[in-house]
Formats: C-alpha cells, structure tokens, sequence
C-alpha cells in the first residue's frame, strides 16, 4: 500500500480509514450476532433489508469487509488505482465514479442475484478500472503495445477471478460498466456528443434495470433467513434503535408475506 499517494489522495484515505474502521467494528464490538450478521449490522448488502428501504446499503457495501485477506487485497489494489484517478478527476468527480460505481454493482445484484450476502470495494475497482481504461482509449493509449498488453492482462486477470467461488460477478459487471460510463461522462473538459451518448446509455441502462428488475424484487422462500432477520432487528432494538427495528420488521413481514410475524416477535423481545 502506498502511503505517500494516500496523503496526497484524501479521498482515497477517507475511505480507506473507513474500511479500516468498519472491519474493526465487525471483528470488535461484542454483538449477539454472528459474523456474517454483524457485517450485515455494519452496512454489507444484504437484499431483504435494502427491498424494505435501507437503499443506502448498495452504497455502504463497499465499506465491508469480513476477511483480512479480503480487505488487504481490495486495500492494496485501491491504493494503486484511487490516487491516480483522483488526481486525474478531481475529488469530486472521483467520489462519483468510484461510489456510483460501488452502487451500479450492487444494483446489478439486487435485480438479477438471489438474496446473498456481499461485502467488499470490488464494485468500485472494478469501475475505477474500467475510468482508466476509458482514458487510456481515449488518450490514444490503446495503439501503443506496451499500453495495450496491460490492460489485456489486467481484463484477463479480472476476468478469471469472476470463475473463483464466492464471487459476486454481477456486482464486478455492474461496476464495470457503470465505471466506464461514468468515466467517459465525467471526464474534465468541455462536452461531446460521446458524453451525451454515454449520459443516455445511463440513463436508459438505470432504466431497463428496473424494468428487468421487476421479478427480482422479490425473496424466494428457500432464501428467506428469518431468523438473522430476527437476530438483527432485535440487537437493533437492544442498543436503541427500536423505533426503526419495529418498521423494518413490518416492511420484512410485508416483503415475505409473514402477516405480523416477524413485527410481534420483534416487540416481543423488546
């Protein structure tokens, strides 16, 4: 990890100290949870919780991690990646690539994935490195050899790790693409017809998302794990949070069909 960019990088800092310190509340708060339920009480995806209005999981996602190698590797990868583009953007235009990156691919798993847990920055460095390569093609990068066996190799490595298990590749898919969107789109400089056109595919993108997406908004029962839902709404409603806990547990009991289970069992234990 190279410190000396990340001083210069303050956007990349913040969000490395913030991985740092959500990592450190998952492994240190003592929770009655487990680990997978306590990264999902600090911010991981989790799909039933983002359906019943904790859309801001698709963003905080990329602040989880649950295992050292995990966090190390995106860390590593980050610090490499973030400063350069930060630099490139601006710290603006940056926190927008990299965080509509982190949510294109969180979106791109709530509507085609079934309801499973993903923790981890990969969405974001996976769209940081589709805006690198857009400003390779697009600084005429792309007809230098030397340039263009990098980004070969870094595709082709990218891509095989797509076929490891336990990967969320949609999300990887969703940040790439979003990325390089975004990338072309909020690139410094005047306007151009291709920042017009990529705004459009956004647009429709976002839009043929949801509509695809329709199906997908639902959990199936075989997916249903009612009782971390539980376990976690009533740790929420142990450390104050009752008010909130209560209408999660309506909105879950709406979302499953379960007709006042899951709220009664909630107001039950607190």
């Amino acid at each position: 990890m190279n410190l000396n960019r990340l001083k210069e990088a303050k956007v990349t800092m913040v969000i490395t100290l913030l991985c740092l310190l959500v990592f450190a509340l998952i492994h240190l708060v003592p929770l009655r949870l487990s680990r997978i339920e306590q990264a999902i009480f600090f911010g991981a995806y989790y799909k039933p919780f983002i359906l019943a209005g904790e859309w801001w999981r698709l963003v905080s996602v990329g602040l989880v991690h649950v295992s050292v190698w995990h966090l190390l590797m995106n860390l590593f990868s980050f610090s490499n990646t973030g400063p350069l583009l930060e630099r490139e953007y601006g710290r603006v235009r940056y926190f927008l690539i990299l965080t509509g990156s982190i949510a294109g691919g969180a979106l791109f798993q709530l509507i085609r994935g079934g309801n499973t847990i993903v923790v981890g920055l990969s969405g974001g460095l996976y769209g940081l490195m589709a805006a690198f390569i857009m400003l390779v093609v697009q600084a005429g990068g792309w007809r230098i050899p030397a340039f263009r066996n990098m980004i070969t190799e870094m595709l082709m490595v990218n891509l095989m790790i797509n076929f490891m298990p336990n990967i969320a590749y949609l999300a990887h898919i969703g940040g790439f693409v979003t990325g390089a969107l975004l990338g072309i789109i909020l690139k410094p400089g005047k306007g151009s017809s291709l920042k017009i056109n990529c705004s459009l595919a956004l647009v429709i993108l976002l839009g043929a998302m949801m509509w695809l997406g329709r199906g997908g908004f639902t959990i199936r029962q075989n997916e249903r794990y009612i009782g971390s839902d539980l376990s976690l709404l009533q740790e929420e409603a142990r450390l104050g949070l009752k008010t909130h806990s209560e209408n999660m547990a309506v909105r879950l009991d709406q979302l499953y069909g379960t007709e006042g289970y899951i709220e009664a069992m909630v107001k039950e234990d607190s």
